[in-house]
């Protein structure tokens, strides 16, 4: 998403730069700017595109939450109800431990009760281990939804900007046409070399600055410096310096 987004910013830019300096027609690979232009807006679909993309990715994830919240819900309840049973079980069977005689073997019924509680132990562990997988998914979902959230806004944000860019590159270009009309002025080799290589130098230092704010946003967490306020100014000091204090 970053590649796209930083691609398109540099055509916007690089055509803006171009429509403001030179007001007549222009090649690149063979294209008017109005079919670099609608190149743009081309490409600003297909960004609007993967937007839909994250969205659906969004939803997803909601109903897995709501999936896992309900299985989560269903287990917990199950655990509680076999965790009275177990207690209620081995308490019984404590009760009748205390009347076998010392020295005494306990029947058969009465091991295989214990037997059956070992089992309904075992289960109930078993099912403890699931429900702490299940709520370790539910986490893990959870932190996805918040990363694809951000990733939907920051996508927004620079749709939006790159949708008021390209406003102002049809804006200009507009107004190039306008003045071609009335000159009928036309670019010479010379006039459009110069702007090709201008262009090109554009591109490369927003493509650095692009990815100069991408690793400080990833590397730096510090707050922006404030600006120190300039101390206030006493006006009637300057009057006196200015006309003279006044006679007392």
């Amino acid at each position: 998403m970053c590649k796209k987004l930083a691609i398109v910013a540099l055509l916007v830019g690089a055509g803006i730069f171009v429509v403001k300096h030179y007001d007549i027609k222009f090649c690149r690979k063979g294209q008017t700017a109005e079919d670099q232009i609608k190149d743009l807006r081309e490409r600003l679909a297909k960004l609007t595109d993967g937007k839909k993309q994250i969205i659906h990715r969004l939803a997803v994830c909601d109903v897995d939450l709501k999936h896992h919240d309900a299985e989560i819900k269903a287990l917990e309840a199950v655990q509680a109800d076999k965790k009275k049973a177990i207690l209620l079980r081995r308490d019984e069977l404590k009760a009748q431990a205390a009347l076998v005689k010392a020295g005494d073997k306990p029947d058969e019924g009465f091991l295989q009760s214990e037997e059956e509680l070992a089992r309904m132990v075992e289960a109930y562990r078993s099912r403890q281990a699931n429900l702490k997988a299940r709520k370790a998914t539910r986490v893990a979902c959870q932190k996805t939804r918040h990363s694809l959230q951000a990733e939907l806004d920051a996508y927004q944000s620079a749709i939006n900007e790159l949708e008021v860019k390209v406003a102002k590159l049809e804006t200009m270009l507009a107004e190039a046409r306008a003045r071609e009309v009335r000159s009928r002025v036309r670019l010479d080799t010379g006039e459009f070399a110069a702007a090709k290589k201008r262009t090109a130098e554009i591109e490369k230092r927003l493509e650095v600055r692009l990815r100069e704010l991408e690793l400080q946003e990833q590397n730096l967490d510090e707050p922006s410096p404030v600006a120190a306020k300039n101390p206030p100014v006493d006006v009637y000091k300057q009057i006196d310096e200015l006309f003279g204090a006044p006679q007392k």
